[in-house]
């Protein structure tokens, strides 16, 4: 009887083995474990714009001194909501500069209000208030005008 239950374990262990390499075969290449890029850089479904937008605040980061005030602006953005998500993963990426939810963009209020600099992903005319800090190919870092 015992000899039957370990025969039944092998099998059902050499079959989840057989699904899993399955599974990994199916997957496609490359095998490689390697650190993640960004922090949802192993998942499937995720979209090549997502990676890039993580890898432009990178660069920003670089570029805005401490405690700098900043807006990050998309333009695939088409209505105030979708500039939350932006603004949520760009305060993780920069954590030494202060992100700001891009309120103004869409309803302009007193100069008080814009931020010392704004990161612009992807080709977006900015407002003539700013002025092109650096360009790279995934975007543009702008300072305010004093």
């Amino acid at each position: 009887m015992r000899k039957r239950k370990d025969s039944v374990a092998r099998r059902a262990a050499l079959a989840i083995v057989a699904a899993l390499l399955l599974l990994l075969l199916r997957r496609g290449r490359p095998y490689a474990i390697a650190l993640p890029a960004t922090p949802v850089e192993n998942t499937r479904a995720l979209p090549r714009e997502f990676r890039d937008f993580v890898d432009f605040l990178g660069g920003v980061r670089g570029s805005l001194p401490a405690g700098a005030r900043v807006s990050v602006l998309a333009s695939s953005v088409r209505a105030p909501i979708e500039d939350y998500m932006n603004y949520l993963v760009a305060i993780g990426q920069l954590p030494a500069s202060r992100v700001e939810y891009p309120a103004w963009r869409w309803s302009p209020g007193s100069p008080e209000t814009l931020p010392d600099y704004v990161a612009v992903f992807g080709d977006l005319a900015t407002d003539p208030r700013f002025a092109v800090v650096t360009r790279s190919g995934l975007g543009s870092l702008w300072r305010l005008r004093r």
